[in-house]
């Protein structure tokens, strides 16, 4: 009996062997289990701190880009209110040039007309001269006050 008690022991003892390394085993892969998870959590606090982060500039650059719509806009109106200045400011400037020109034209009138009123005078008060000596005198008192002006 001894015998078979100490066969049975022994299969026992190899059960209990195969147990504990099977236990062992599976010690190590909680272990590592373990392990995993505290990497996969703090990776995952890590991409969910870069999500808020990624989450925060989007909303900062859609209020830019907002910003930027709005900044263009007033730039298109601006930009169609300086020109409408602008081609008013030339058919003013085309208008002024035109009065321009006709009061050239006037003056260069007026001044033809005094020219030939200046000549019919010098030619009257030469005819006056010739005609009558003693109102050359006269004649060239006017003359005097007349070009002196």
């Amino acid at each position: 009996m001894a015998a078979g008690e100490f066969d049975n022991t022994a299969v026992a003892l190899e059960r209990s062997e195969a147990q504990v390394e099977d236990l062992k085993g599976q010690l190590d892969d909680a272990l590592g289990a373990e392990d995993l998870l505290e990497q996969l959590t703090e990776r995952n606090l890590s991409l969910s701190e870069k999500l808020e982060e990624m989450a925060a500039e989007l909303e900062d650059l859609e209020a830019l880009k907002e910003l930027n719509d709005e900044l263009e806009e007033s730039h298109v109106e601006t930009e169609k209110q300086l020109q409408d200045e602008l081609d008013f400011k030339d058919l003013v400037t085309r208008e002024q040039q035109a009065i321009v020109e006709r009061l050239e034209e006037n003056v260069a009138d007026y001044e033809g007309t005094i020219s030939q009123f200046r000549e019919l005078v010098l030619s009257l008060q030469a005819y006056v001269r010739a005609a009558n000596p003693s109102a050359a005198a006269v004649a060239d008192h006017f003359n005097l006050c007349t070009f002196s002006q």
